[in-house]
Parts: structure tokens; C-alpha cells; sequence
């Protein structure tokens, strides 16, 4: 399993294959276009921006994309501007003397001329096995160990719960739960247990995740979010298809802090919104 993340906080919407380029309609951002040919190291290889002033998690721009014109030309949806034809110009496909020219890449091939998109870099990793991190499928070290606190060692683990009643136009207080250890921001598991009235959603929620640094991470939220050093999307970027429901009923989700690069030994913070 791979995951493609881009370079900016813009919503992925519909997407299209077509002869190996991926042309994906990403609100603010616009139409993407990605080199699927080797799915483990997408590359974007062009792009047209028509919502210039803003790359941010909203639902603005293109909404869709139809690739499949015999003549190459693209038609992007605008919701508030109508119908851009645009035509890409894409660089030709490698025919020969083919390979990856990346020197640094784990199937580097030395005889290849002509770069094909193939290079990988999935070999790389934390190579020491004393480090919190170790990988131990990685051959070539990417310099990201860390090694244990001597007083919190690698772990840190620590549950909290909170129940907010609302109505109306209300809001509940911020409940913060704490932690002590010494772990690197990955993926966090969430699971909200959500009783509706027709007026709500479980995409409302935003969260936070701070470091004991003081750097932080914020997510979700319908149109605003805390202040934070990174900002991973409203609720559309980061909850699942189904928390935009208002249906009453257990709603899990998986966010993956990782982009942010918190790291620290002390006290950790989250906080629910």
C-alpha cells in the first residue's frame, strides 16, 4: 500500500486515469495532473491553478475533470466560474536507454540515460536497531533515528475521554488530556461516539496535538480551526466520507500526523474541540 500526499492543503476530489497520468480535480489547488506509471513514487507533472488566490482546505474551484477528448484537451469544472478548456503539454513517454538516473534511489541503474519515473526510495529508513524508530526493512539509513529518553524511553501512552451535550448554536469547552513520553507524531487513532439531532456532524470537530516544544498540529472543523505552527485541512481533508453525515452512530478515523514533524520528551497535549 502506498499514499501519495501532496504539496498543499487543498481537498482531492474526482480523479481520472488516463495512458498513466492521473488527472485529479483538487478544489483550490485545481487540476493535477500525476505520472501514476510507477504507483510507489507518483510525480506531478503539471497543474493548472484556477483559484489562484488560495490553496487551502475549502470547497471552492474545480469540483471535476473530463480527460478522454481524442484532440488532449481537458475540460475543468469551476463552481464559481463555469468551464475551463485547457491542453496539457506532457513530457513524451521513455522509449529507450530507459531507467532511474537518481543516483541516491535504491534501484538506481547506472546504464539508464533517460529517466523513467521508476526510481524508488522505499529502501531507505532508521537502519539502528537501538533507535525508537528502527526499521528493519530499510537498508539505506535516511538520518531520521531517534533514540530512547533515558527517562521516558521510546513510548508514551495515555487514554482520555470527554461527553459534550449541545444544542442550538452551542459550543463545548475544549477538553485537553495529557501524556508524558517521548514519541514522534505518526498516525492517530480516533473514535467518536455520536448522537445527532439533525443539526450536526461529526466533521464538526476539530483536534489538536501539541508537542512538549509547544508546536502543534491542528485538524478538522467545519470552517474554522484553532491556530497551530501546521494546519493538516478542515473536515473534509482529514475525516472519512461518512463523518459528514449527521446520523447517530460510532465513527472511527486514522489521521496521520507524521508531515507535521512533531517530536519531543515531556508532556504531549490533545485537544478536542
Amino acid at each position: 500500500e502506498y499514499t501519495y500526499v501532496g504539496s498543499n492543503a487543498a481537498i482531492d476530489h474526482n480523479l481520472y486515469i488516463k495512458d498513466g497520468i492521473a488527472y485529479q480535480s483538487n478544489y483550490r489547488a485545481g487540476l493535477r495532473l500525476l505520472d501514476v506509471n510507477n504507483p510507489t513514487n507518483p510525480q506531478e507533472v503539471g497543474f493548472i491553478d484556477i483559484y489562484p488566490s488560495s490553496n487551502s482546505a475549502a470547497f471552492n474551484g474545480t469540483w471535476s475533470n473530463y480527460p478522454y477528448f481524442a484532440s488532449g484537451v481537458v475540460a475543468v469544472s469551476h463552481i464559481e466560474e463555469g468551464l475551463f478548456l485547457v491542453q496539457p503539454n506532457l513530457p513524451e513517454p521513455c522509449t529507450e536507454f530507459c531507467g532511474c538516473t537518481d543516483a541516491t534511489a535504491c534501484n538506481y541503474d547506472a546504464s539508464a540515460v533517460n529517466d523513467d519515473n521508476s526510481c524508488d526510495f522505499s529502501c531507505y529508513g532508521c537502519t539502528d536497531s537501538a533507535a525508537c524508530n528502527y526499521d528493519a526493512n530499510a537498508t539505506l539509513d535516511d538520518g531520521s533515528c531517534f533514540l530512547p529518553d533515558p527517562a521516558f524511553g521510546c513510548d508514551c501512552s495515555s487514554d482520555g475521554a470527554f461527553v459534550a451535550v449541545l444544542s442550538g448554536t452551542q459550543q463545548s469547552e475544549p477538553f485537553t488530556f495529557e501524556g508524558t513520553g517521548n514519541p514522534v507524531a505518526g498516525v492517530m487513532d480516533i473514535t467518536l461516539n455520536f448522537t445527532g439531532n439533525g443539526g450536526a456532524w461529526p466533521g464538526d470537530m476539530a483536534m489538536t496535538v501539541t508537542s512538549p516544544e509547544g508546536q502543534c498540529v491542528v485538524f478538522g472543523g467545519y470552517d474554522i480551526s484553532p491556530g497551530c505552527d501546521v494546519d493538516l485541512g478542515l473536515y473534509g481533508a482529514v475525516w472519512p466520507g461518512d463523518w459528514t453525515g449527521t446520523a447517530s452512530g460510532t465513527y472511527t478515523a486514522s489521521v496521520d500526523l507524521s508531515s507535521a514533524g512533531l517530536t519531543g520528551a515531556g508532556t504531549w497535549s490533545v485537544t478536542a474541540y
